[in-house]
């Protein structure tokens, strides 16, 4: 949103905020010892900020609720608080154990991996002022951002190291393939529950009796009433004019974008923070590169780079703040080919050199023109919207517990929906659970007043009022009479198949069956022999799983089990054959990386258990309030 739009919701949002506290202080006091503690568990004597527990508790409760779409029950938050909790934790004491480990990251390494996220990223070229602005509307510093990158690769130097290592043995190569692309030789009856539906009789005393045995089944679900105003960006008729005027003064405001920055190629040595040590080495590196030297060869013999030793040192172009502007400052007054001065910065000392000089490039207006016109003319269409939202956001705050007037003012209808429940299951609108909980928030209800402004997406917002609670209420016989029927129906009509298909398979044991006449005289069908394996498409899922599982002996020739589905069809499955898989028959190219994705998969389990350890070998603690906030 626009920051005026942002604004407007802060004013509405600060008042709410303010006489919640009223009330607090009113009503309850205030234990200012509460406010002392600000940590949501301590790992090894590290907190975990109650804020970050609290934001990564909220995340996971919306995602839950636009997933499900269904009311979140207190036993359902507290589940995903411990399994925020859980999750954070495991998370820092894994971090901790990086740390003590030594892996290090280095400088070239951490820039890398930042200039290459698309994200910062124009026209597949990292641009700093992107970066800067992403960072800027995240809240994040660049040191602090650049603190959890290397964190990040931190962990992903770990997981490499354990994944890199796995590996599978011959003998355990082979049986998996023996197991996994083993085929099973089926035949089968099927009873179709829909054959049987029309068979059972339902009195209108068992319908009776089922509902007051299950009264507590058949409740509606709490809903309200609302009115709503809402403002959808692509169905107002907005045109924004453009002129030369104008998309010239937009072209010198944006100019920034069409100017490529200078970029400059470095190697370096990286030596040790100590000032007279590294001047000797200074020294020789300077003696030895006029003898005729290596540069190269001088780096892997003195830098302290693990990241770019390997590679003569190359840290690729570097713009002018990128990276420590003691380094960047020195680099881009020296000439091609020139090597510096020794240059401090927070990580040692280094020797520059400089290989290659981009310079930056400026696209004209006209090379841009068409480009700059549909950009205004969305920036305009966008900032006329927000200005709209601004509006409601401010006409609505005032009204305070009517959108009539709101409505009258901005010249948009007032649209009404009956019965907006919890879970979503009626709603006016998509994937709307900030809807439901605004809906059925107690200050809405309980006195009538306009909603904040919901954002829905970035080009729709609504404004809501509730008009009525409705409260669950006990569904009438007459009302559920012929939903118990037709449940009782489909349970007896699964009764049915079952009991038939039992019938079958003691017939079917019978010697010299004919299994196809029998299951056709039952109203079944029944299907011959055929080979299938584990991924086959023909069987359900569940008939498939069972085939597998069951045992099969030679001996006996012919394993039988009736597998019944959830929707009421069963099948009466029999088992008559087993070929085991062929390593062998796999080409080599094929082989090998089933192989290497075997280990891979394995090493990934291997890593999980050690996260696992990790935890284990923690020390942590839990204040109560956290895993109890009623406490």
């Amino acid at each position: 949103m626009l920051q005026s739009f942002r604004e407007g919701i802060g004013r509405w949002l600060a008042i709410f905020i303010l006489g919640l506290i009223a009330l607090t202080f009113i009503f309850w006091g205030v234990d200012l010892n509460f406010y002392g503690s600000t940590y949501a568990a301590r790992v090894n004597g590290e907190e975990i900020s109650l804020v970050d527990f609290e934001r990564d508790f909220q995340n996971q409760l919306n995602e839950y609720q636009q997933l499900f779409q269904q009311e979140i029950t207190d036993e359902i938050q507290t589940q995903l608080r411990l399994s925020s909790l859980e999750e954070l934790i495991r998370k820092e004491a894994l971090s901790q154990r990086i740390k003590s480990e030594g892996y290090v990251v280095s400088s070239s390494k951490l820039v890398d991996s930042i200039r290459n996220m698309a994200i910062f990223q124009v026209g597949g070229e990292f641009s700093l002022d992107l970066y800067q602005s992403q960072l800027l509307n995240s809240g994040l510093s660049s040191a602090e951002f650049e603190l959890l990158q290397r964190e990040q690769l931190y962990l992903v130097e770990l997981q490499s190291s354990i994944i890199g290592s796995g590996f599978n043995t011959q003998d355990e190569f082979i049986r998996y393939i023996e197991l996994n692309d083993q085929t099973r030789e089926i035949s089968y009856s099927k009873f179709s529950v829909d054959n049987y539906i029309n068979d059972p009789v339902i009195s209108d005393i068992d319908i009776d009796q089922y509902y007051e045995n299950n009264k507590d089944k058949f409740f509606t679900e709490e809903s309200v009433n609302i009115e709503y105003l809402e403002l959808i960006k692509n169905d107002l008729s907005i045109e924004p004019s453009v002129s030369e005027e104008a998309l010239l003064s937009f072209y010198e405001d944006e100019a920034y974008r069409f100017t490529a920055e200078e970029e400059r190629a470095a190697s370096h040595i990286l030596l040790d923070a100590s000032i007279d040590n590294s001047f000797d080495i200074y020294e020789e590196v300077i003696s030895r590169l006029d003898s005729g030297e290596d540069f190269g060869d001088l780096v892997l013999e003195f830098s302290q780079d693990n990241g770019t030793s390997d590679n003569g040192g190359y840290l690729g172009w570097i713009t002018r703040n990128s990276l420590d502007t003691s380094f960047t400052d020195a680099l881009f007054e020296m000439e091609l080919g020139q090597i510096s001065q020794l240059v401090q910065t927070s990580f040692g000392y280094h020797i520059i050199r400089l290989d290659d000089v981009r310079s930056g490039e400026i696209q004209t207006f006209e090379e841009v023109k068409d480009q700059l016109s549909v950009e205004y003319q969305n920036e305009q269409r966008e900032s006329l919207f927000y200005d709209l939202a601004l509006e409601l956001t401010d006409l609505s705050f005032n009204a305070y517990d009517n959108l009539d007037t709101v409505a009258d003012e901005m010249n948009i209808p007032l649209k009404t929906f009956f019965g907006l429940t919890r879970s979503g299951s009626s709603t006016p609108f998509v994937s709307s659970p900030d809807v439901a909980r605004s809906a059925f928030s107690e200050i809405i209800v309980g006195q009538g007043i306009n909603s904040n402004p919901i954002e829905l997406s970035e080009d729709h917002v609504i404004v809501l009022r509730t008009t009525q609670f409705n409260q669950s209420s006990q569904r009438s016989l007459e009302a559920v009479k012929e939903e118990i029927r037709s449940e009782l129906v489909l349970e007896e009509a699964k009764n049915l198949a079952l009991s038939v298909a039992n019938d079958f398979m003691t017939s079917a044991n019978s010697e010299n069956s004919n299994y196809e006449s029998i299951a056709n005289s039952l109203g079944g069908e029944w299907e011959e022999r055929s080979w299938v394996g584990r991924e086959s498409s023909i069987l359900p899922n569940v008939v498939l799983s069972s085939l597998f599982d069951l045992p099969y002996s030679a001996e006996n020739n012919i394993s039988e089990r009736i597998v019944a589905l959830d929707n009421g069809d069963i099948f009466v499955i029999y088992l008559s054959g087993v070929r085991y898989g062929q390593a062998s028959s796999i080409p080599t190219e094929e082989r090998n990386q089933l192989n290497a994705q075997l280990a891979e998969q394995s090493s990934l389990l291997e890593f999980e258990g050690y996260i696992d350890l990790v935890r284990m070998d923690s020390e942590v603690s839990i204040p109560d309030y956290v895993t109890d906030p009623s406490f």
